[in-house]
């Protein structure tokens, strides 16, 4: 929560409070919201025209041993009692099931089902191959110990027992086309097979009633109501002033279906207006639809969509159903008025907001932070019109744990995802449910599963892409700004709130033309690769060898200057930086030609950095230096934020989401670690009016892990403070020959090369202090996991979390 407030602050504060307060007391009748979601608005009761059963899609279902062959690790496979059977001989055993027929291409992939039996406690796992294998078949030939995508735990027991997976990326019917099987990753074990079945969303969908769900086309995905033809769903409602519907419609079926849009006054028996009656022959995309509803604006309407098909029973998702007030597009800035009086601010509430993420992106690259390589001049110029921060701290040192710091405002040790498979829980409150609870139209870009409903993390999103997992090139930044840029067209005139999380710098570094050029020499890829593979071989990790990241000792025995290699490796790392510097100029340029410019609040930083060697490893994720943990972070809001300023002060990437709802005139989740950075500007801009503020400390969380997946080492945990300009990092899980302590000083190594806690052993006893008590207290505070907070639910709010993903 913010500090608290001088007086002067405060009392101007509680008067204009006050005045809203009285003003909105002469208006007995509140104005409808900003925004009324459809979604939101969904009840059983709105629905009429339901169909009487309806041929659900055929299943895709294997039993016996039809089809499948023992791929490897595998002796004894037979038909026993139409049961598949055998004995696993090693950890890597695997059967295989190809030509795979009757899957719809465009149709995602839910879940798959095994009903089996096996005599030993291991993981199971499951990989869906594509018609063009992608090698992962072939290294499990060679015994090598590779992370399975899809994985969960098996028990031994005397009767079947179903195992359910849920794919981690989504996945087309068009990248199905044979099927890999572990039984159990232990050697030695019996299995029986009695069938393997792949629950495509179709068929989801087939089996729930109509209602809100989260569903996904070509890759967007949506709050959606699911219906079936003839069904009409109707709701009553007061349209605000300037009223604009906007919804997407989709289905997944190959036969035409019929949607249609009517609006009548409410209490009146007569015609309709028509305001939308299109057919779709093509499933699996949105088509968008936008009317502008201003002939009926302040009056009570009833809204209806139906659908109609030859057969009853069809399938139509309509997507993101929404009335919304729109903004006047010159003038005064527009904040999305609630349904009660409006909350007094310092400040004009931004009409969009924009938060950029950048990937593994390390500040120190970046010449507005002294890089020495014109890498990302657009930031460099987003610095000079708007704020710097000097020294932004990232909470973790890898995405999967790092974003949804960012975007809840809690610790990891406090959401409780510290390790691949875990999920926020829903009780958390995102950036994106705060500001669509304000009214705007919020959504998301997502270059990786870390980043969208994998780690739960499209809580609040009315939309959110993803981008395809199987896409070859990780630079993303030109892709997702093709597509931002007419969202941002169609979303002009409504308030919204944007985040676009680009993969750019990510490893495998090298940029796509023409930036592959900029500092490094093609003709010398081939043989740095050639490099890599040579030092691959003495790589004991799985997951570092299947990348070939192997540590400078091993670059060395192979014979490879690890030094040398690294500097290539930065000259095609800056390359990738100045490809996404691009397309946030395009950004930028869309902003000034739509008038949005000075209305918006742009936010840039990244999620963590990457290590060059300096101490040991290439790659993120593996430690809490400062190569890895200090990232950049720029603010720039015209008019609010004051141009050129720098903030020196150490922030936690906590403080971004208190900083940029304060800056919204919007109040932060009440449970929200971080505190608003907000006033701290204002001291920068000379505000002698600003509130209170001063620097706290900040932690950084390193996480012991289990699967093959989380960075490397997955045995060692380590906690860091930051306070009174030094930072001590401890060690809590560790080899013997690494100390408990390490200590630093941040201004004058920030690179942590220099230990220094051998010297300054009463620093270490006060920051222990600090870190043990800090961990302990989020422990206190830690969310409770979805399985158990579902316990206090009612069956209805179970339900809905469940349809929206929210909930497993």
């Amino acid at each position: 929560m913010p500090p608290p407030q001088p007086a002067t602050y405060r009392n101007a504060r509680v008067l204009a409070a006050g005045l809203a307060a009285l003003l909105f007391a002469c208006n007995p009748s509140p104005p409808p919201p900003a925004a009324q979601r459809l979604v939101d608005r969904f009840s059983p009761a709105l629905l009429t025209g339901s169909p009487r059963g309806g041929a659900p899609p055929p299943a895709l279902e294997w039993t016996g041993a039809a089809g499948w062959k023992p791929l490897a690790g595998v002796r004894g496979l037979q038909v026993a009692g139409e049961r598949l059977t055998g004995v696993t001989t090693t950890a890597t055993a695997a059967l295989r099931l190809t030509a795979i027929r009757g899957v719809d291409p465009g149709d995602l992939l839910a879940e798959v089902r095994v009903q089996m039996r096996v005599s030993a406690a291991g993981s199971f796992g499951v990989h869906l191959v594509g018609p063009h294998p992608n090698g992962f078949d072939q290294a499990l030939l060679t015994g090598a110990p590779l992370p399975w995508p899809n994985q969960g735990p098996v028990r031994p027991g005397q009767e079947l027992a179903t195992v359910v997976l849920r794919p981690i990326f989504p996945l087309p019917g068009a990248d199905v086309d044979q099927i890999l099987l572990r039984p159990v990753d232990v050697p030695g074990a019996r299995f029986e097979i009695a069938s393997v079945r792949l629950v495509f969303r179709r068929e989801e969908l087939a089996a729930v009633p109509s209602g809100v769900s989260w569903n996904g086309l070509a890759g967007f995905y949506r709050e959606a109501v699911v219906a079936r033809a003839p069904e009409a769903i109707r709701w009553e409602m007061t349209l605000p002033d300037r009223p604009r519907l906007t919804l997407a419609l989709g289905t997944v079926e190959e036969r035409p279906v019929t949607f249609r849009v009517e609006l009548r006054p409410a209490g009146d028996r007569g015609s309709a207006v028509t305001l939308v009656e299109r057919t779709l022959t093509t499933p699996h995309r949105w088509d968008d639809v936008a009317r502008n509803l201003d002939r009926f604006a302040g009056r009570r309407v009833v809204l209806t969509l139906s659908l109609a098909a030859a057969e009853p029973g069809a399938l139509g998702l309509w997507g993101s159903p929404v009335v919304r007030r729109r903004a006047p597009r010159a003038g005064a800035r527009v904040a999305p008025a609630g349904a009660g009086p409006p909350a007094a601010s310092p400040t004009p509430r931004p009409q969009g907001v924009i938060l950029i993420l950048a990937d593994t992106l390390r500040a120190d690259r970046l010449e507005a932070y002294g890089g020495r390589r014109p890498t990302a001049p657009t930031l460099a110029r987003m610095a000079r019109e708007g704020a710097l921060f000097s020294d932004a701290i990232a909470q973790a040192t890898w995405t999967k744990v790092s974003m949804p710091a960012i975007l809840t405002s809690l610790s990891p040790l406090t959401t409780g995802v510290r390790d691949f498979p875990d999920r926020l829980p829903s009780a958390a409150t995102t950036l994106a449910e705060v500001y669509r609870r304000a009214g705007y139209a919020t959504m998301g870009f997502s270059s990786a599963p870390f980043t969208g409903a994998f780690s739960n993390l499209h809580q609040g999103y009315e939309e959110l892409f993803e981008v395809p997992f199987d896409r070859e090139s990780s630079k993303t930044a030109r892709f997702l700004t093709d597509l931002l840029l007419p969202w941002l067209d169609a979303h002009r005139d409504e308030p919204f709130f944007l985040l676009v999380h680009f993969f750019d710098p990510h490893f495998p570094y090298p940029p796509d033309p023409p930036y592959d050029r900029l500092w490094a020499d093609p003709a010398t890829r081939d043989g740095h690769e050639r490099q890599r593979s040579r030092a691959a071989g003495s790589i004991a990790d799985p997951l570092r060898q299947l990348e070939g990241l192997a540590t400078a000792g091993e670059f060395a025995a192979a014979g490879v200057d690890p030094t040398a290699f690294a500097e290539r490796d930065l000259a095609d790392y800056d390359g990738s930086i100045r490809g996404m510097d691009a397309e946030v100029e395009r950004i930028f340029e869309r902003l000034r030609e739509l008038g949005l410019d000075g209305r918006t609040l742009v936010a840039f930083t990244a999620d963590h950095g990457e290590e060059f060697f300096e101490h040991g490893l290439e790659f993120h994720g593996q430690s809490l230096y400062g190569e890895l943990t200090h990232v950049p972070l720029l603010l720039r809001y015209p008019g609010v934020v004051r141009a050129g300023q720098k903030v020196a002060a150490t922030v936690p990437l906590l403080d971004l989401l208190p900083t940029l709802l304060d800056l919204s005139g919007l109040a932060p989740p009440a449970a929200a670690e971080g505190q608003s950075d907000a006033p701290v500007l204002r001291l920068a801009a000379g505000d002698g009016d600003a509130p209170a503020w001063k620097p706290r400390p900040v932690f950084v969380d390193r996480p012991a892990a289990s699967h093959f997946a989380s960075p490397y080492p997955r045995d060692r945990e380590s906690f860091a403070v930051l306070d009174g300009g030094w930072k001590l990092i401890w060690n809590r899980l560790r080899p013997a020959s690494a100390p408990e302590f390490e200590l630093y000083d941040h201004g004058a190594d920030p690179g942590d090369r220099h230990d220094l806690a051998a010297l300054h052993p009463q620093e270490v006893a006060r920051l222990a202090r600090l870190v043990a008590d800090w961990r302990q207290s989020c422990l206190a505070h830690r969310l409770p996991a979805d399985r158990e907070a579902a316990r206090g639910l009612t069956p209805e709010e179970r339900r809905r979390l469940k349809s929206l993903g929210y909930i497993r």
